[in-house]
């Protein structure tokens, strides 16, 4: 089974969350928010929207001794133990730079869905 990552790119407000929980929904997506806060020290947010922790989250375990090149691996690593039917992440990062990091052949198919 491919692995694929699907990045929403918009402005704030623009309905990202709400497609992003949409497209989550699905047995085969998991939807990992806005990834690139990740590492913010000044962001009082939760990583994980399902068990609303980054230190225990089962998907998120291990990513902060990661670099960033390394998060999507880590994650579907994770999830592959978590729940092995998973092969896609939604990553509502909405910022096109952050995409572009990835940009890279890795392994794993990407699609982008840009909001207006």
């Amino acid at each position: 089974m491919d692995k694929q990552i699907v990045y929403i790119l918009s402005t704030n407000y623009a309905g990202s969350h709400f497609l992003a929980l949409q497209l989550g929904s699905h047995g085969r997506c998991a939807s990992i928010g806005e990834l690139h806060h990740f590492r913010r020290k000044d962001t009082t947010k939760r990583m994980c929207h399902l068990c609303e922790s980054d230190e225990s989250c089962p998907v998120f375990s291990g990513i902060k001794e990661q670099s960033v090149e390394n998060f999507y691996k880590t994650i579907f690593d994770n999830l592959d133990s978590y729940d092995s039917a998973v092969s896609t992440i939604i990553d509502n990062s909405k910022k096109v730079r952050w995409a572009r990091r990835f940009i890279k052949p890795d392994g794993y198919t990407r699609k982008y869905i840009h909001l207006i």
